[in-house]
């Protein structure tokens, strides 16, 4: 395939991921605050009614904010790979960034629905029910930390092509520069 052809693909890829979850985040997460929302589906707003549905929603507004700050990176990538430029350490860190932003948001994300789990349990709102969505968060959370191991060895095997395309030459400079 042709760099071209791949830069856009790529981009109509990660625009259409950020207009998918503008939707979501336009249409599903001012829902959490009706409530009857609340009502009809307790399972995905964890039982939350009226205020304290709130905290939902700023739980996964922050969750959300990664997932662009990711897409971003991609649009970086995308214009490394327009100019020929992926193997070089600035890429490279892209990768790591990327990975170190979807290991954190999923141990967040984990960490959030335990707690959302633990308060229906505390509370006396029935959990069998519902027990098959944090399953399916618990896999999710799984493949964001796959893809977060994906991009930790990318970030290792872009930056050892960085090193034997160009050599410890910019590694030592900026040593020398900083010195």
């Amino acid at each position: 395939m042709k760099h071209s052809t791949i830069v856009l693909l790529a981009r109509i890829s990660i625009i259409a991921l950020a207009f998918l979850g503008l939707c979501v985040s336009i249409l599903y997460i001012p829902g959490l605050l009706t409530e009857d929302a609340a009502a009809v589906d307790l399972a995905l707003n964890d039982g939350l009614i009226g205020t304290q549905s709130v905290f939902r929603m700023i739980f996964l507004e922050i969750c959300v904010l990664p997932c662009y700050a990711i897409l971003a990176i991609g649009w970086m990538l995308t214009v490394a790979i327009e100019r020929d430029t992926v193997f070089t350490t600035g890429a490279a860190r892209l990768f790591r960034v990327a990975s170190f932003l979807l290991c954190g948001d999923a141990v967040f994300y984990l960490l959030g629905n335990i707690a959302f789990f633990v308060r229906r349990w505390t509370v006396g709102l029935p959990v069998l029910p519902v027990l098959w969505v944090y399953l399916i968060r618990l896999v999710f959370v799984v493949i964001v930390l796959i893809c977060s191991l994906v991009c930790a060895v990318l970030y290792q095997y872009l930056n050892k092509a960085a090193e034997l395309k160009y050599g410890k030459l910019p590694e030592l400079q900026k040593k020398l520069t900083e010195a």
